[in-house]
């Protein structure tokens, strides 16, 4: 494994206990499996589950800055050493917050499709805020006010998109993002998509959170990369895909189904349709 990316690396002042920092990728070319990050030497401040960056004591009991020195992996071979240095910071009133990413996970599971009878759903979001307004119309919230919310879809008896919003404010500032799932009947039918990018391990050819897979079949070696510092999702039409690739017959059901206008005209060529989006752009309108 090569190039560890941390995905965010500071934290406020204020975070207690088991919070979580950031998520950890690297690029690996022998193997679509998980990978496995350790912090080298002992570290009573920092831990990492899964892929997970967390606090292992409130941030008020640590120094900043500090720096960790974090190795990736794949069961045969380890990455060398990279550092990380995680800083601590205060929460600017005059600046909207910048909703960073959400970590979903369901039981052992992570990424964004989710089972009906699976257990639990656990989102979580990357922000540096005062305060968290979660809403839905599709669940019911009962502890919206904080980095993490909980939901049982158990109760849920509509399969397809469940669409779930968070405020974050920051004095008189706001941002917005909304957060789109994928509800299934199955848990089986549910597999395990570590880096959270929408497309299961066992289909997924980058272990990079900066890219993503643009094609199957014969363009399946292809890819979609953004900033090193990013991470990049499927997009909604092609949530449950194996790739960002759509078709126009997709497209074409979307505008209809969506009851949008149709503008297409007839031309010489033919390009192609990707669906995607990237976290961690540092401001809104950043490309």
């Amino acid at each position: 494994p090569t190039n560890i990316v941390l995905s965010k690396s500071t934290i406020t002042s204020n975070a207690p206990a088991d919070t979580i920092i950031g998520t950890l990728s690297a690029t690996d070319t022998d193997t679509t499996s998980n990978l496995i990050y350790n912090i080298i030497g002992t570290n009573d401040n920092f831990e990492i589950i899964g892929n997970k960056l967390k606090l292992k004591t409130a941030a008020s009991n640590i120094t900043f800055p500090i720096t960790i020195t974090i190795t990736a992996s794949d069961g045969t071979l380890t990455s060398a050493q990279q550092n990380f240095e995680i800083t601590k910071t205060t929460i600017n009133l005059n600046i909207a917050p910048v909703i960073n990413q959400f970590i979903v996970t369901q039981g052992e599971k992570e990424g964004r499709i989710i089972s009906q009878y699976g257990g639990e759903v656990k989102i979580h979001a990357l922000v540096d805020t005062q305060t968290y307004e979660w809403s839905s119309t599709d669940i019911n919230i009962n502890n919206g006010a904080s980095a993490t919310l909980t939901f049982d879809p158990g109760t849920i008896t509509t399969f397809g998109t469940i669409t779930i919003k968070l405020k974050a404010t920051t004095g008189e500032h706001t941002s917005e993002r909304t957060l789109l799932l994928k509800l299934i009947e199955k848990s089986k039918d549910v597999k395990g998509d570590s880096d959270g990018d929408g497309i299961p391990d066992e289909k997924d050819i980058n272990n990079a959170g900066n890219k993503i897979q643009a094609g199957e079949g014969e363009n399946k070696g292809k890819a979609i990369t953004s900033k090193g510092n990013t991470r990049i999702l499927l997009g909604t039409l092609a949530l449950g895909k194996n790739s960002t690739f759509l078709t126009l017959d997709q497209m074409k059901e979307y505008v209809t189904t969506s009851n949008l206008p149709d503008k297409t005209k007839d031309t010489l060529t033919t390009g192609a349709i990707y669906d995607y989006v990237v976290e961690g752009l540092s401001t809104t309108g950043t490309s």
